[in-house]
């Protein structure tokens, strides 16, 4: 059976749900939060091992995984069989009928990239899903497309194919939106969602500075700046790497804290024989 209608969804607890929120969901709402968990628990992706993540991009709002995340959705489910895909080339011999695909090349002599096709193939359909995508749609020409435009385009195929074999929905590929290598995805925020973000970091700052003043501080170190107003994109990036590590840290200090103070409690006490029993 499919995901969407076999698979238990696993509960998250709070404490994990504040980790996401802290690292791979920062700047999400809570209903967004609550659609993040959702979708990871669906297709058993797990935000933990960097397999889904939430993006702001502008005005939207998105939940990305990759390749590799649409073929463990895929490889998750008793009916997936197999897939296949490769590149074509100018130089390439390619065509596709009812048949299926013919696909011949010389290999010494192929020319440019013109796309890519996948084939995935179920046990409980008679027909592969298929996608080709064209290269020229998608390349971005810069960056690892630039760098390896053959294993870019070709991840394209296989991701659209996937996605249409198992109808994933609500869920996107970093692929399909042209990234890739780069899961810390920086789109540029809008003004509520800078808005919001400052409120957010301005409140964590108080708590783990302890106080106004100590936060402002804290704050301008990173930024080199007075004023929020004046934050750009970058500078709040910043501000929430800065505190992701000054919580971790002050996390840590309490568990240390704790730890010395029970020990001192322990060796000033005058155990004997009868004070204790196990």
């Amino acid at each position: 059976m499919d995901q969407n209608n076999s698979v238990t969804l696993r509960e998250w607890s709070a404490d994990e749900l504040d980790t996401i929120r802290k690292t791979v969901a920062i700047g999400a709402s809570e209903a967004e939060l609550k659609m993040f968990a959702r979708i990871s628990a669906q297709y058993q992706l797990d935000p933990f091992n960097h397999e889904i993540w939430f993006v702001q991009m502008g005005r939207q709002n998105t939940i990305i995984t990759a390749r590799d995340g649409y073929l463990k959705i895929a490889n998750n489910n008793p009916h997936f069989s197999g897939i296949d895909s490769d590149v074509v080339y100018s130089g390439d011999k390619f065509f596709k009928d009812k048949e299926g695909i013919h696909h011949s090349y010389d290999i010494a002599n192929r020319g440019q990239i013109i796309g890519a096709y996948a084939l995935v193939f179920r046990d409980d359909r008679s027909v592969p899903a298929y996608f080709f995508a064209p290269f020229k749609d998608y390349n971005r020409g810069a960056g690892v497309w630039k760098q390896y435009p053959h294993a870019m385009i070709l991840k394209v195929a296989e991701a659209m194919a996937l996605k249409r074999a198992f109808a994933i929905n609500g869920l996107v590929t970093q692929e399909e939106l042209g990234f890739e290598g780069n899961r810390k995805i920086r789109m540029p925020l809008s003004p509520q969602e800078r808005k919001n973000i400052i409120a957010q970091l301005w409140t964590r700052y108080k708590v783990v500075c302890d106080n106004i003043p100590h936060a402002q501080n804290a704050m301008r170190k990173v930024t080199g700046k007075i004023s929020s107003k004046d934050f750009t994109d970058d500078d709040i990036y910043k501000l929430q790497e800065d505190i992701i590590k000054r919580e971790n840290e002050k996390n840590s200090d309490a568990i240390e804290a704790a730890f010395v103070e029970d020990n001192e409690l322990f060796e000033q006490k005058d155990f004997n024989s009868q004070e204790v029993s196990l």
